[in-house]
Formats: C-alpha cells, structure tokens, sequence
C-alpha cells in the first residue's frame, strides 16, 4: 500500500540558484507501508530441560541432542536459564553424534570436593541405555564437566547446584568444602582451562609445544596453583603445532621421587615429541611463584595425596 506524505525542504535549496523549477518549498513522496508493519517475531530458542541428573531417575524427556552446536540453551530448573558450552574460548561445536543425557558423576576413592556434572552419550532416547553410552570427551580428550567448583562459582549454575546439595544428589557438605578452600585464596572466577588435581595418576591435559601449564592442586585442607613449563611434552615443530594438541600426564611416586608422568601422546603427533608415552621425569620444572602462590606450597600438596588412582584410569 503506498501513501503520499508531505516533505519539507530546506530554505537552502528554495532559492532561485538551487531550486530549479521548483515552485513550492513542499514536493510529495511516495513510500510504503510495509515498512511499518511490524516485523515478526524471532523465533524462540530452544531450551533443552532435563527434570533429573540421577542415572537412575532419568527419562527419555530428559534426553538432549546437543551435536553441532557451540552452546546449548539449558534450563534445569523452572525460571532458571543458562548456556552450555561445548568449548568457550575456541568457540568449537559439540562433536557429531552428541546426543544422550547430562548426569551427575561421583569419582570412586576421591575426596568430598570432587565430582560435577557430565554428558552421557548414548545410542538412543532411552535412558536405558545409558550403561552402554560413554562420557563426552573435551577438546583436550577428557571427560567434559561442569565440576563443583564451577557450580559454586558460577553465577549462572549456582542455584542449580543448592538444588543438587538440598536434594542429596550431590555429597553433603561438599559445596561448602569447595567453597572453603575458594575463599582462603580468593578464587572468585572459574578457571575452565585449569583442572583441579587432587590424586597421583590423575590425568590433565599439557598442550604440546612451549605453552606453560598451569593447575590447581587441592587436598581436603589446602588449595594452591602451579605453572608447569612443558618439557615432557616438547617436539621437534617449535614453540607450538598449527592446531592445538594435547597430551596427558600425571604426578605420581617412585620411590620417595615426585616425577611428571607422560600418559599418552596426541597420535598425529605422536612421532614428532620428544618423549615417548611411559616417561617419567623428577626434574620437570615450573614457575617458583604466580601471583599470590608459592611452587613450594603446590608441590608439599602434591607429594601428600592422600589418592591414587588406578593404573591407567
């Protein structure tokens, strides 16, 4: 529908010089209205709810098709809403195939802080397949989760996870334990790129080239941070590779000797690093101090691990 309006147009250009012909300062002009016809409106995102994260207690409403996507609309609780991230600083979309369940997970023989939120890939809708599924892999090929820590941390999780600790879900008086041992060295922010090691022969992940590492070490009482250099996982292409690959090593004891263990290689690396798997190492080196904490203080948790866990866990 077109509709004729009146414009006015400046004395500038009324003059006799610019006017050229013009014989009025108001000329007419045609426009449509379907400029101002609303638009409509944008499609609402979808938001994957799940009424449960117990293995036991799951339904096939609960299951989430999450592949090929960067992050998730999540809502685990009625007026509560947050985003999911496959990966948040790369930006890289959960891995073809990512279709199952979000559960929570407890370690066997680990202490009262340590456990999270997982991602159960399975091959069908009914939660009674979950046995047969595995854990979705992060980029760096462990376990994705959202652990404790970042539920106590988190603003976005934190009230799903009082939900979890009202509800038993999640170990009584873990939360706090997290939460404890964050506020004595005044963690305010989730470090998603730095893993909490709490055991010998906990695997984490070192990118391989000359990218320092850096962890958190934790026991029940104590929480401190270390930036390892990255020897063990070194190779012959320079300072780093043209896409990111990751190794995984480990502390554990031979005799009285702390040493860095080479777990596994990246296989399309693997006969370029310098090391092989199996290697170990009690003179790896590392930052003496990063801000506010002291190797020595990280290294005396360490060498005091009250876990280990099994041989190729």
């Amino acid at each position: 529908m077109l509709k004729t309006i009146s414009v006015s147009i400046p004395r500038f250009f009324t003059t006799p010089r610019y006017r050229n012909g013009l014989d009025s300062r108001v000329i007419k002009r045609e426009y449509s209205l379907a400029s101002q016809e609303p638009k409509e409106p944008k499609k609402p995102l979808f938001i994957y709810t799940v009424s449960t994260v117990v293995p036991s207690e799951l339904t096939s409403d609960d299951y989430c098709k999450i592949a090929e996507r960067s992050s998730i609309s999540f809502s685990p609780m009625k007026k509560i809403q947050f985003k999911v991230y496959y990966d948040f600083f790369s930006g890289r979309k959960f891995p073809t195939g990512s279709g199952g369940f979000f559960y929570y997970h407890t370690p066997d023989n680990a202490p009262l802080f340590a456990g999270g939120i997982r991602f159960r890939v399975t091959p069908s809708e009914d939660p009674q397949t979950f046995q047969d599924g595995f854990d979705l892999l992060n980029v760096a090929g462990l376990p994705w989760e959202m652990p404790n820590w970042q539920l106590v941390l988190d603003n976005n999780l934190h009230e799903w996870g009082k939900k979890l600790d009202k509800a038993a879900v999640i170990r009584p008086g873990a939360l706090q334990l997290c939460k404890k041992l964050l506020h004595s060295k005044k963690v305010v922010t989730y470090p998603p790129a730095q893993p909490f090691i709490w055991s010998f022969r906990q695997p984490f992940p070192m990118m391989v080239g000359k990218i320092p590492t850096r962890i958190w070490v934790v026991n029940e009482e104590k929480l401190s941070s270390i930036t390892l250099y990255p020897e063990i996982v070194s190779w012959f292409g320079g300072r780093k590779p043209k896409h990111k690959r990751y190794a995984h090593v480990c502390f554990d004891k031979e005799g009285d000797d702390l040493v860095l263990k080479l777990v596994t290689r990246p296989q399309k690396l693997a006969d370029k690093m310098t090391y092989p798997e199996g290697y170990t190492t009690s003179g790896f080196t590392y930052r003496p101090r990063t801000r506010m904490f002291y190797a020595e203080e990280a290294l005396e948790i360490i060498k005091n691990f009250a876990y280990r866990q099994p041989q190729g866990s």
